[in-house]
């Protein structure tokens, strides 16, 4: 409400708490915001995240809560994660776990604070959609993160924009991670008919039944990246990925086009719709548009100057595999521990003793939760 018009314009308080709650006791499936008002995760009954401050420090974290009740979906998610953490998997451009704890009746997981999603960015610039040369920048670490998945035997199945991540847009622009794998699994368990990624993002074998590979997440990054190359989902009225020329008739700068028709070849291969058709991780990384081997590298050409100032961040060298030799993602069914007591890790002492450790070294003050 306003406080007072005439002597303070457009100041303004909140008010009505009657719906409001301790952030630690929002549950899935709760009825809260109104409609038209309401966040996705509220309709998709995902879990909420809160931000949190670890003691002793300046390390602003993010925190991410599941409730007790959901404790096979934490326990798969906290299997996943922590397989790529021993495999430095935040390297390679993929969210950083920092911690996993119990808080009353709820699991929480401490990862690494980033910045705005994809989605937050285009808000930010009024839909105004990415030029080729930034939506390189996105396309390379997407795809550095597909490679790494892909070598540790794991599927993401829900890459859209809202789960990819800017680092830190003012230092590092356009430098993503991948975020949110409550629904990731290892590759071989999947199966036809799971209901795996949101409508617009959904691979074609999905949807028919087929069966299913991580390939799937290599067609929901190709829709990622047409989405904030047009600045709105890919399915508006556009008849074929060769219709992008025509989109931007502005693009008269040779190089930019080339640049464009470069861009455009590497979606056609992303789109087969033959999964096993499909461009793969280091295909795709090897591809001209991602090495920019069709632009000259000394120009006095605006565009290709820009182009290789956004990437210069990179060292342009092929991708390693990021694989261990003691993570054998077939096992994880007969090793991992299903119950709850996974999420706190496997040590020496009791679990509450494991809790007092991890959870006094969060200031959860600023969440409400304290």
């Amino acid at each position: 409400m306003l406080v007072n018009h005439q002597s303070q314009p457009f100041r303004v308080k909140l008010i009505d708490f009657g719906l409001a709650m301790e952030t630690h006791k929002l549950r899935r499936r709760d009825t809260i915001q109104v409609c038209g008002f309401r966040a996705p995760e509220v309709n998709l009954g995902l879990p909420l995240t809160e931000a949190g401050l670890k003691r002793g420090t300046d390390e602003v974290v993010a925190l991410k809560f599941i409730h007790k009740d959901n404790s096979e979906s934490a326990t798969r998610e906290a299997t996943i994660l922590k397989h790529l953490r021993e495999l430095q998997a935040d390297q390679k451009n993929l969210i950083k776990l920092i911690d996993h704890f119990e808080y009353n009746d709820s699991f929480c997981f401490v990862f690494e604070m980033l910045d705005m999603d994809l989605f937050g960015l285009l808000e930010m610039r009024e839909r105004e959609p990415l030029d080729v040369s930034e939506v390189r920048v996105v396309a390379r670490d997407l795809l550095v993160a597909l490679n790494a998945l892909k070598n540790a035997g794991v599927t993401h199945a829900d890459i859209k924009p809202d789960n990819i991540m800017l680092v830190n847009h003012q230092s590092q622009p356009f430098r993503v991670k991948l975020i949110d794998f409550g629904l990731a699994m290892e590759t071989h368990k999947l199966r036809r008919r799971d209901t795996i990624q949101v409508c617009g993002f959904r691979a074609p074998e999905v949807n028919l039944g087929l069966p299913l590979t991580e390939a799937v997440d290599m067609w929901a990054v190709a829709c990622t990246l047409a989405a904030i190359f047009l600045g709105d989902y890919i399915y508006n009225p556009i008849y074929s990925i060769d219709d992008f020329l025509k989109i931007h008739p502005e693009i008269q700068d040779p190089f930019e086009l080339e640049d464009l028709q470069a861009f455009i070849d590497l979606l056609k291969k992303m789109f087969k719709v033959n999964p096993s058709e499909r461009i793969t991780p280091v295909e795709a990384l090897n591809h001209r548009f991602i090495t920019m081997s069709h632009l000259p590298k000394t120009s006095d050409n605006s565009y290709v100057t820009s182009a290789y100032e956004k990437m210069k961040l990179y060292r342009m060298e092929k991708e390693e595999p990021i694989i261990s030799p003691d993570f054998n993602v077939r096992q994880t069914e007969e090793t991992t521990d299903p119950s709850p007591d996974f999420i706190v890790g496997q040590t020496s002492g009791s679990k509450s003793d494991l809790f007092d450790l991890t959870v006094s070294d969060y200031d959860l003050s600023d969440s409400k939760l304290g």
